[in-house]
């Protein structure tokens, strides 16, 4: 995955777990914004690629991660591997 995308990809994923946790936008304000403004302006990443791009890329993004547990993130390095369907 290409450095750009990845992080556009965690951005999105970022926005969204904030908001589920609630988190105070104090002290964060400034912060929040830019990621926002970033993320806004970073779309094109995925848009130009097809027109379903960007949902599809997202959700799948979020698939993976949220099939991610504690039991996958202690296996111990070298044993983990990872297959597509």
């Amino acid at each position: 995955m290409k450095p750009a995308i990845e992080l556009y990809i965690s951005t999105v994923r970022l926005l969204t777990i904030m908001d589920m946790v609630n988190m105070p936008n104090n002290g964060f304000k400034k912060a929040i914004r830019s990621i926002e403004d970033w993320a806004a302006k970073q779309s094109y990443i995925l848009e130009d690629m097809d027109s379903e791009a960007h949902e599809r890329i997202i959700h799948n993004f979020n698939v993976i991660m949220d099939s991610i547990d504690h039991e996958v993130l202690s296996t111990p390095i070298g044993e983990l591997t990872v297959e597509a369907n």
